[in-house]
């Protein structure tokens, strides 16, 4: 499955190619990539995390008060997690948001593509775990 996958997502790359040019790897984050605070991509994602879940929490929190869904295990643990993030937690975050995004800009420039894994690997298989 993997190599089926590569080989689509190589016939799209030619494809992105042609219309582009070829490729040129950039090093957005890591030691002397950017702004010290972005050197650690470890310490980069908790804040982000933080505005996601002040942003779930904003946009669910009527449904779930009204609702009172049943969550699974782990699930109901980031609800909850969520409901306690304050305000000044999410602009601290934005305020890393906003710095990234400079950052990137300023590494891209305002005419590129910028093309990232979504997840480590490929999804398992319908019916497969994992």
């Amino acid at each position: 499955a993997a190599q089926a996958l590569h080989a689509a997502l190589a016939r799209q790359r030619e494809g992105v190619e042609r219309l582009l040019g070829p490729p040129e790897e950039v090093e957005v984050f890591g030691p002397h990539a950017g702004p010290p605070e972005l050197e650690d991509i470890m310490k980069i994602q908790p804040p982000i995390r933080t505005v996601q879940a002040w942003e779930f929490w904003q946009q669910h929190k009527e449904f779930i008060g009204a609702h009172g869904p049943e969550w699974g295990p782990g699930i109901r643990e980031r609800v909850e997690a969520a409901s306690r993030v304050t305000d000044g937690e999410c602009e601290e975050g934005r305020a890393l948001q906003r710095v990234v995004a400079r950052h990137v800009v300023s590494v891209l420039g305002d005419d590129a593509v910028l093309a990232v894994p979504g997840a480590a690997d490929v999804a398992p298989l319908k019916g497969e775990s994992g």
